[in-house]
This record gives structure tokens, C-alpha cells and sequence, in this order.
């Protein structure tokens, strides 16, 4: 595995790459979080048979942290220099919650040349509408770290959890924190999916409040011309980090069946 590094638009983007003989699977973390919330799922892929990226979108990780730049047009612009830096071709997009949304731009859009994409507890692109009080908490959460703590906590069936992604996403900067927070919430391209020719895989967290079977089915599924849905026990949002195991299973049983 080794620490590389892109160029988008004179910020610097972190990203490791270990290789393998199969496609390139190509993860993109979510709201807060950065590349290793994918470790363990990386992890728990048969040894080899993929090569893997991990990417910190900027405002992450060991990416630079500017003062703006956090909208789905910045980070699709982050993906987009990996993929070049990488010198990838056909990967499969891999995206968590703000990542899935990330990938649904892409694909949509005629963005990349992914072979198929996998969609994890994606935020829809619709968005989602959050009531005034969890609006409130969201950005309290920014500068709070037991309202932080809270928020992992009823975000996850695993509470013990919690630790890791508090230390996740300890290393977001508060400029990416506050921005990204509406780039997500506030989507609307949902008309575009209609155009996506690529298989895509959803998967949902049984225990995700928000982010539902029913409305990822609703908002995601039906608008989709490939696609098909599977849905994680014993996980709420966090799948990556409470199911890696299961969820790496799925993710290699779906890219096997591309072939």
C-alpha cells in the first residue's frame, strides 16, 4: 500500500493505492470522514484480486484543507485527479453517504468511464430534507464534540464504533465540516440518473434512520435503468466500519458478475 498524491486544481489530494490483477475499485468516503473508513473493507477483499484506491476528498485526511471549495463539482474535480494521477481506466466507483452522491454525479453525468458503481447508505440524488432541530444539531455537531459523539451514536446499531469515526473524522477541517454539510443535503439532480447506463449496486444499512430502504429504494432504485439494492443486518449508516465484512462480500460478489 502506498501513500500517492494528485494534483486538483493546486490542491493536493491524498489517496493509497494497492495493487491488484482485477478492476480498480475506487472508494470515496463520506460526510467528515476520510479514505481510511474504508480500511477494513479493504481489508476483508479476497488478497489481490483488486487493486484498490482510498481517496481523502480535500477538507480530509491528509488532503489540503482550503477555506472553500467543498461543493459536488470540487469533490467530483478531486476524483477526476486521482483517476488521472492513478492513471485509471473502467474503475469501479465506490461511495459512502456524501461519497455515494459524489459517484451518482459522476455516473450521471457522463463524468468518468466507470464500469459499474456501488452506492452505500448514498445519500439520494435528491437530497434529503432535514427537520429545523436535526439541521440544528448537524451544524452544532461541527464545533461540538459530544454533539459530534451523539451523532455517531444514533447513526450507528454498533455503538462501539463511535470511537473510530470520531477519530475519522477528527482530521476534517471545519471549513469542509460546515460547506459540505449543504452540498449533500441540498442535491438536486435527481432527473439526471435517468441517463446512468451502468450497473449499479445500493446498498442499505437495516438499521440507518435516515437513510431508509424505502427511500433509497424510492429516490435511487427506480430511477435507475441497472440497478439493483441489497440491504446490510445488524448496520445503521456506518456500513463500512460496522459490517465490512458483509459489505466486502457484496461489493466482490457484484464486481464478479460484471465479467
Amino acid at each position: 500500500m502506498t501513500l500517492q498524491w494528485a494534483d486538483s486544481s493546486g490542491i493536493r489530494i491524498a489517496y493509497e493505492d494497492e495493487a491488484g490483477s482485477g478492476p480498480a475499485l475506487v472508494f470515496i468516503h463520506g460526510y467528515r470522514m476520510a479514505g481510511a473508513v474504508w480500511n477494513d473493507v479493504v481489508e476483508a477483499l479476497p488478497r489481490g484480486k483488486y487493486r484498490t484506491i482510498r481517496i481523502d476528498l480535500q477538507g480530509g485526511g491528509r488532503s489540503d484543507k482550503p477555506d472553500g471549495g467543498y461543493a459536488l463539482e470540487d469533490f467530483a474535480a478531486d476524483v477526476h485527479a486521482v483517476l488521472r494521477a492513478a492513471r485509471v481506466d473502467r474503475p469501479v466507483l465506490i461511495g459512502h453517504s456524501m461519497g455515494g452522491t459524489i459517484v451518482q454525479y459522476l455516473i450521471s453525468r457522463g463524468r468518468t468511464d466507470a464500469r459499474a458503481a456501488v452506492l452505500v447508505a448514498p445519500v439520494p440524488a435528491s437530497g434529503i430534507e432535514l427537520d429545523e432541530p436535526s439541521l440544528a444539531f448537524f451544524r452544532q455537531s461541527v464545533a461540538d464534540a459530544e454533539a459530534a459523539r451523539q451523532l455517531y451514536a444514533g447513526s450507528v446499531a454498533d455503538p462501539g464504533v463511535v470511537d473510530r469515526l470520531m477519530a475519522i473524522s477528527a482530521d476534517t477541517c471545519r471549513a469542509a465540516a460546515e460547506q459540505s454539510l449543504d452540498t449533500w443535503r441540498c442535491a438536486d439532480f435527481a432527473d439526471d440518473l435517468a441517463t446512468v447506463n451502468v450497473p449499479v449496486l445500493i446498498i442499505g444499512g437495516a438499521r440507518d434512520g435516515f437513510f431508509t430502504e424505502e427511500l433509497l429504494r424510492r429516490e435511487i432504485l427506480r430511477r435507475l435503468s441497472h440497478g439493483r439494492f441489497e440491504l446490510v443486518q445488524g448496520a445503521g449508516h456506518f456500513i463500512p466500519v460496522e459490517q465490512p465484512v458483509v459489505l466486502a462480500r457484496l461489493v466482490d460478489e457484484f464486481v464478479s458478475s460484471l465479467d
